[in-house]
């Protein structure tokens, strides 16, 4: 998921279950709709982009099935951001980090919950139709 570096170009990937298309857009492209992804059928979106590369940034544009709305959305596994907000920035996937004080908690000590907000908590009210931090938070 998100964007992966390989040799000669970058493979973008995004689950997005309620769009009717997925482009992919950025400095690769001079910032230019077009590019873009394949559906795989069960809500996933892929492609490989030759040219792009590490340090460069990204935004989908996302059409809504419903309303047809484009929409611009930062990638939700990017691994790094230039400034707050996004545009998305892709990233080494092999970063090494080397900040020692921290250990992994034991299996049966570790709790991890993770959920898409966008569609765990759908806010039919809201024009884009995804949830939000404030209505996940009232579901949990």
């Amino acid at each position: 998921m998100g964007a992966t570096p390989y040799d000669g170009g970058v493979t973008f990937r995004v689950w997005a279950p309620f769009a009717s298309d997925v482009q992919v857009q950025g400095d690769f492209n001079n910032w230019k709709p077009g590019t873009h992804l394949y559906s795989e059928g069960n809500g996933y979106w892929s492609a490989d982009q030759s040219g792009a590369a590490v340090g460069q940034q990204y935004n989908y544009l996302i059409t809504d099935i419903a309303s047809g709305a484009l929409l611009t959305h930062v990638d939700p596994y990017s691994r790094a951001f230039k400034t707050r907000g996004g545009p998305s920035l892709i990233a080494p996937s092999d970063t090494r980090y080397t900040d020692i004080s921290y250990a992994t908690p034991a299996w049966n000590e570790m709790v991890v919950y993770e959920l898409h907000v966008g569609t765990f908590a759908i806010d039919k009210g809201l024009p884009q139709r995804g949830g939000t931090f404030a209505s996940a938070a009232t579901k949990l």
